[in-house]
């Protein structure tokens, strides 16, 4: 039977291979790591790629290694072992950051790089919409947020509290 941790074993393998250079589980997957699961369409990776030689980027080279071991393709989203997948480059700051201080985490027996429950808060008030908020304010509810870290994240990427209600 497929399953997600055969998912991320090929994230790792994707790494170390040298396809990715660094990668993150986020968006609602990687709450599971945290909180009571919701459920989700997909599974949402940021990705750092090799650095291009060209003006302009591409996920073209992912996307051909990806097609090369045998995975199809369905709009943005990648089916690997069952699992729809969308690589996200990481398309700012905040994103950049939530893969540098991603935290490894253990998925039955195997490792996986997941954005910190601080940076997943962020994240989720940067981009805003009900659903994102609603598992946001579940995580702060969770008592495992740091709020001194949170706050210094929000700070640096122009966040205020005020947008967060109580913190």
């Amino acid at each position: 039977m497929e399953t997600l941790s055969q998912v991320f074993q090929v994230l790792n393998e994707l790494e170390s291979d040298g396809v990715l250079e660094d990668y993150a589980i986020a968006g609602a997957m990687a709450f599971l790591f945290y909180i009571e699961p919701v459920r989700t369409y997909d599974l949402d990776v940021f990705v750092f790629l090799p650095q291009q030689n060209s003006l302009i980027f591409s996920m073209d080279p992912l996307y051909s290694e990806l097609r090369k071991r045998g995975y199809s393709f369905d709009a943005e989203h990648v089916t690997i072992h069952g699992t729809p997948v969308q690589f996200l480059p990481a398309y700012n700051a905040l994103a950049e950051e939530a893969i540098r201080c991603a935290l490894t985490k253990d998925y039955q027996g195997i490792p996986v790089s997941v954005v910190g429950p601080e940076h997943l808060v962020a994240i989720a008030y940067q981009t805003g919409g009900g659903h994102r908020i609603s598992r946001a304010e579940d995580l702060l509810h969770s008592g495992i947020v740091d709020a001194a870290m949170l706050a210094a994240i929000l700070n640096a990427h122009g966040l205020t509290h005020r947008q967060l209600g109580d913190v």
